[in-house]
């Protein structure tokens, strides 16, 4: 939250504090499946669902809201931070056995995340907005399992996206 203690001399526009919420309410449901039709072939997949909300999230005694900060001092019914309404996943995974004992595995990786909020306000410009991610590996694994070596790319679709949002109104 961005907060001035009470007794900050005027000059002092916000200090940007970290504490936690009284109370919220999470509900939801997480589905996985993995399937092998073969030795050689995996396969598996996730889905959740999140509905989340602030019940309980006022400005700490001795404090008051920044210099611009939106004019809400409690945030019951906002969503929670970093908490996407769904998000899923996909993977397949194939290994061949080569002649000489050792394996070849391929491997490609598939997520979704919805947009989600970056603060507790739930600020437009706060949102991170939804992104997909494509990951991919090959892995040489030597025959007697002693060395494994792998090549891998993450986000080979060069998805650019947020990891981390920190609004600031002002």
């Amino acid at each position: 939250q961005s907060l001035i203690p009470e007794d900050a001399p005027p000059e002092i526009v916000a200090v940007l504090f970290t504490n936690n919420a009284a109370n919220s309410e999470i509900s939801g449901v997480e589905v996985e499946i993995e399937a092998a039709p073969t030795p050689n072939w995996f396969f598996s997949g996730m889905y959740s669902y999140l509905d989340t909300k602030f019940s309980d999230f006022q400005v700490p005694v001795g404090f008051k809201l920044g210099v611009g900060a939106p004019p809400v001092e409690d945030r019951v019914g906002n969503k929670l931070k970093r908490a996407p309404k769904s998000m899923w996943s996909a993977l397949a995974r194939y290994t061949h056995e080569l002649n000489n004992g050792a394996d070849l595995t391929g491997q490609v990786a598939y997520r979704h995340i919805d947009e989600n909020y970056g603060d507790v306000d739930n600020l437009y410009f706060g949102t991170i907005p939804a992104y997909d991610l494509l990951d991919a590996r090959v892995t040489y694994n030597l025959a007697g399992g002693l060395w494994t070596i792998t090549l891998w790319g993450n986000n080979l679709a060069d998805e650019e996206y947020f990891t981390n949002v920190f609004p600031n109104i002002g």
